[in-house]
């Protein structure tokens, strides 16, 4: 959906555009032309819209032969806050397009753990095997560029690695990976200062048995690399334990 971010006397239903279709994913304004959204369907079905001719073109990398790209349900679209040309796609690879989705170029390997005990869906479902895409795992869950570098670039999965390259793509470092049962989370660098990450909570459950894991996940994040993460929570047990945190 597409609607005004003011209007005299309010925004009303009627305001609204309908741009794309499916159940409704990420809507990234292209920051480079006004005219340009990026926007998707479950299973990795991105597609570029224009608001004045109201084209829509299918724009997703395609598949190498033989091969099996992993979308997930809410595949993670992203421009680069340093260059904003810069255009990502998220499957357990990490894609990259200069030329508004015309063309990719893949910049990382499998960055998931690739556990093939999480991706059996085509093996379940009784009569008619799970093909919603919903049943994916071993996804790429976020995508963030460094707002000063774009070399730097973080990636959270949803069966729990951290990766962050450096170097634009050439080598990638598992930051982190204490469990599978506590997924990704979204990330977003200070603007000022790359060593301070903004988080949102974690996907997945934080009951007792997981509590501890999660808190490994996010505060080994400075204990290890000397990171401060300032996260966004409900939780207040989650919100004392933080460096910093935005309690809501």
């Amino acid at each position: 959906w597409m609607g005004p971010s003011h209007k005299p006397g309010g925004i009303a239903n009627a305001d609204w555009r309908n741009i794309g279709f499916g159940d409704g994913f990420w809507a990234i304004p292209d920051p480079t032309d006004a005219n340009l959204v990026y926007l998707e369907s479950q299973g990795g079905n991105l597609a570029r819209w224009h608001r004045r001719t109201n084209e829509t073109k299918f724009i997703a990398p395609p598949e190498l032969p033989g091969e099996k790209l992993r979308f997930n349900w809410n595949a993670p679209i992203a421009v680069g806050r340093k260059n904003p040309t810069n255009l990502y796609f998220g499957a357990q690879y990490v894609f990259l397009s200069r030329d508004k989705g015309e063309s990719w170029t893949r910049i990382s390997p499998d960055l998931t753990t690739n556990d093939p005990a999480k991706q059996k869906q085509e093996e379940s479902g009784g009569l008619t095997i799970d093909n919603s895409t919903a049943e994916n795992h071993c996804t790429i869950f976020t995508i963030s560029e460094s707002p000063l570098d774009d070399k730097i670039i973080w990636v959270g999965t949803d069966d729990g690695n951290l990766q962050v390259t450096r170097d634009g793509g050439k080598t990638w470092e598992k930051v982190l990976h204490k469990s599978d049962r506590a997924g990704a989370v979204d990330l977003s660098m200070d603007p000022t200062n790359p060593r301070i990450i903004f988080a949102d909570e974690p996907t997945g459950n934080l009951d007792s048995a997981t509590g501890a894991i999660v808190e490994d996940i996010l505060f080994g994040l400075n204990r290890e690399h000397g990171i401060t993460l300032i996260v966004v929570t409900h939780d207040e047990d989650l919100a004392s334990r933080c460096d910093r945190r935005l309690f809501i």
